[in-house]
């Protein structure tokens, strides 16, 4: 007899049912190893469906593989221990079908076991005709054990009673499985031991699923092969210093000895030197002569033939790939930007940038211009939900105004952190840019987001010409060959533009797609376009950079910030030098800036400088481009 939880053979298969025929293995042995061992009751039970061979051969034994065998225990531990799994894998592994039979083995020997199974759409979860539907494969097992061990089948089972659409009914245990389409309301009135959600980085809004079935069964089994850097792609994958979520199991072509089988060629000869599985071992590559291939894998070098040498599709069926399984990428130019340490510098202009949302995300983004190095620097972001304009308030202008948040809870202590980092902001942005669509009025309150900003000197700006999002696509594109954003800040920002994409639709104009990653690419793009003057004005920058700061000078914006939190309903003034600089409350431009400029200026009038640059670069004289009065 075999020993359980050993890996079978066909041949053994065939003896184990030679066995039963004749009487030396009994039923109840035989119901107890397959209920004490899913190993062999698979393997010694089930059939599997496979559509690539000839007909007669279609309807095969489901003898398991090594990785296989190895990812049936990794399951049933997790779901015995009510945990979740995340499974990232290459296509082609079996994953769906274990899981089937899994799912079915606990429907079949567990009492009250319910499962609930989902996918991206309802013909992905039951349809009659086909085969890669999920319940298709739950009846395929079904009907494997009706054909072999149909005593096996529970004895009140009736199709017509307790099979119906989406669902599968267990009488004698109360067992059941169910289906549910993923989205917002996934599971939300479901409970169940097991959640399947198969097919995951595929589903259109993967956040809004995981959030709703939150709840819903302790063990969730998620599968998915990678589609770019999407809410699946971070939860197998999360930020550095960002806790993981879930226990994650990779399955990899690499694992599997029926794709892993190399041969390496002597390029002069065309010999074979060398075969055999997995990486080759370097005792073998070293004793091999300098005209040795690389190792050349049959099954992947045919499914990228299959594949057309697509990369995106190899990095993404193939390689487990995030990166490059992006289709519709809006910003390759990322690539070219840096992640570095980004600190706060007073001599640079800052920006902020404003992605306006209510019931969707507000998205903020901060950066200063680096004029001395020619880089936008992105210092920080942060998004949020469901408050109102006035809530955002303290993260651009620091704790003082606090107190704004009360109305709808205050702040957590995350939250508080980072309104903490800005209280040095407060008095020292050069500009703030949003939507144009801030400035409609709400009908009840007959304020808009744009005035209701204004009221605490924060006065947005848009270019009304550049707000279609082919023009801020190019505009942001420039900038970002120039970006170098803060490792740990803006880390969400960051990977926000590389997973934007854009819609695939070839009967219209394609349009960026509006996910998790909008609202940071739109803030970001917003302050792209409103810094269009910087792409076109380098050696402004340049002049801008020989100017002499002094000590004063870089005290002059905490001077500001100072009397604005005093005199919040004054104006203040500021001398410098012969020159009296005024500013109020509705506007809390960079005093140094226009100090700067100024002295650029002075400097500039002694020196010789071609007329048409001082036409271009010369400040106003009575109102500064920041509304800064001088008199």
């Amino acid at each position: 007899m075999l020993h359980l939880h050993y890996i079978m053979t066909i041949q053994e298969r065939i003896q184990v049912h030679k066995d039963l025929d004749s009487g030396v293995l009994s039923k109840p042995q035989f119901w107890a190893m397959c209920k004490y061992d899913i190993q062999f009751g698979i393997e010694s039970c089930l059939f599997i469906y496979e559509p690539r061979v000839r007909p007669e051969l279609r309807d095969m034994p489901y003898m398991l593989r090594g990785i296989q065998y190895k990812y049936v225990d990794i399951v049933k531990n997790h779901i015995d221990n009510g945990k979740p799994l995340l499974t990232e894998k290459t296509r082609d592994m079996g994953v769906t079908w274990i899981n089937c039979a899994i799912l079915m083995h606990y429907w079949l020997f567990e009492n009250k076991f319910a499962a609930i199974v989902s996918s991206i759409t309802e013909d992905k979860i039951d349809k009659t005709d086909n085969p890669d539907c999920l319940f298709w494969k739950i009846e395929y097992i079904l009907e494997s054990l009706k054909i072999h061990v149909p005593w096996m089948i529970p004895a009140t089972y009736n199709d017509k009673k307790h099979r119906s659409h989406m669902h599968i009914f267990n009488p004698m245990n109360g067992s059941f499985i169910r289906g549910e389409i993923m989205g917002p309301h996934l599971g939300r009135s479901a409970r169940g031991k097991v959640l399947l959600l198969d097919e995951f980085a595929e589903a259109k809004d993967p956040a809004a699923s995981w959030t709703a079935c939150s709840m819903t069964a302790p063990c969730k089994l998620v599968v998915f092969t990678p589609k770019g850097m999407n809410f699946a792609g971070r939860l197998a994958n999360p930020s550095p210093g960002t806790p993981r979520l879930i226990d994650k199991v990779r399955l990899h072509w690499m694992q599997d000895e029926t794709k892993n089988a190399f041969t390496i060629y002597d390029n002069a000869t065309g010999d074979i030197l060398l075969t055999g599985n997995g990486v080759p071992k370097p005792a073998d590559v070293s004793a091999l002569p300098p005209t040795a291939s690389r190792p050349f894998y049959h099954w992947y070098e045919e499914a990228c033939k299959i594949l057309l040498y697509d990369p995106v599709s190899i990095n993404q069926e193939l390689d487990i790939g995030y990166e490059g399984s992006l289709t519709g990428q809006m910003y390759p130019q990322i690539q070219f930007s840096k992640d570095a340490n980004v600190v706060r510098d007073i001599r640079f202009p800052l920006y902020c940038s404003l992605d306006f949302g209510v019931s969707d995300y507000c998205a903020i983004v901060w950066a200063q211009w680096n004029f001395e190095d020619n880089r936008f620097e992105w210092l920080d972001c942060f998004q949020s939900s469901g408050k109102r304009i006035q809530w955002y308030i303290p993260f651009i202008l620091g704790e003082d105004y606090i107190a704004l948040g009360d109305e709808e809870g205050g702040y957590h202590e995350h939250e508080l952190e980072i309104i903490r980092r800005h209280n040095e902001y407060c008095g020292t942005y050069a500009g703030f840019f949003g939507d144009p669509a801030g400035r409609q009025r709400n009908p009840v309150t007959n304020t808009s987001v744009i005035s209701a900003l204004a009221d605490f000197g924060i006065i947005v700006k848009f270019n009304i010409k550049a707000n279609g999002y082919e023009a801020r696509r190019t505009e942001l594109a420039n900038v970002l060959l120039r970006s170098t954003f803060d490792g740990k800040l803006c880390h969400k920002l960051r990977e926000a533009i590389t997973y934007s994409k854009m819609e695939d639709k070839s009967d219209i104009r394609n349009k960026p797609v509006h996910d998790e990653f909008s609202h940071f690419r739109t803030a970001a793009e917003f302050l792209a376009v409103g810094q269009m003057h910087i792409r076109a004005s380098k050696i402004n920058m340049k002049m801008l950079a020989s100017a002499s700061i002094s000590k004063d000078h870089l005290a002059t914006a905490e001077v500001i910030r100072e009397a604005l939190k005093k005199t919040p309903s004054e104006a203040v003034a500021i001398n410098i030098g012969r020159n009296t600089y005024r500013v109020s409350t509705r506007n809390t431009s960079n005093m140094l800036i226009k100090i700067m400029k100024d002295e650029e200026e002075s400097a500039a009038s002694r020196r010789t400088m071609p007329s048409r640059l001082q036409e271009i670069h010369r400040p106003e004289r009575k109102t500064s481009r920041l509304g800064l009065k001088r008199y």
